[in-house]
């Protein structure tokens, strides 16, 4: 008498350990096997097509991730230096901002003796010589911004700068109309032993971007 050898796909165990660990050879056997229901057929074969939607949604998003990450870097690589130095541009919102040069003195001297500023202890003025260019579209206030001093790793924000005159530093209020420049004086007063990098980050100026005035020694 013959018998009947039963197929693979007929151990209904083995069935469900393939769905579970080779869904591809699984699902074969699933549909393949006649002891199971269409209706548990349908529902596996759905519950793993949702899985490998998601799984592929999640790849997705993953890869434009990345590509987010990697424009971001390409943006990052693209914009104006972080630092500049004297003498280069930087552009700020409203303003192409240069600084022509950096002095420090113990004192400030204009040419006219009724407003110059004299020497007081423990203080030094930092003397930038400074060109504003308004790009806007209408006029814009020319806002000075701030000084900052890394001294042993360590940033200092001087965020006040002095009025002396209106002919030699910026006033107070000064306004600029588009594609107009002036040049004139930004001092800022700081403590005369200080020591390490200065920078200048004109009010406007992009993230992080500074430029670069020198060492204070």
């Amino acid at each position: 008498m013959s018998t009947v050898e039963n197929k693979w796909f007929d151990k209904t165990w083995l069935v469900i350990l393939l769905v579970l660990l080779l869904p591809p050879v699984g699902l074969y056997g699933l549909w393949k096997n006649k002891g199971i229901s269409k209706g548990i057929k349908f529902g596996v074969t759905g519950l793993l097509a949702i899985g490998l939607i998601a799984q592929l949604g999640g790849d997705s998003s993953g890869n434009e991730a990345s590509d987010g990450d990697s424009a971001s870097v390409e943006e990052e690589a693209g914009e104006s230096p972080r630092v500049v130095p004297i003498g280069t541009p930087l552009e700020t919102d409203y303003f192409d901002v240069t600084a022509n040069k950096m002095t420090v003195a113990d004192r400030i001297n204009t040419g006219n003796e009724y407003i110059d500023v004299p020497p007081a202890e423990g203080v030094a003025f930092i003397i930038i010589d400074a060109t504003f260019k308004c790009t806007d579209t209408e006029s814009r206030t020319v806002e000075q911004g701030s000084l900052w001093v890394n001294v042993d790793g360590q940033d200092y924000e001087f965020d006040k700068d002095e009025f002396v005159s209106d002919e030699y530093t910026f006033d107070v209020f000064e306004t600029l109309n588009p594609l107009v420049s002036k040049t004139a004086k930004v001092v800022y007063k700081i403590p005369s032993d200080l020591k390490g990098a200065i920078y200048w980050q004109p009010s406007g100026a992009y993230g992080e971007q500074k430029i670069s005035l020198g060492d204070l020694k």
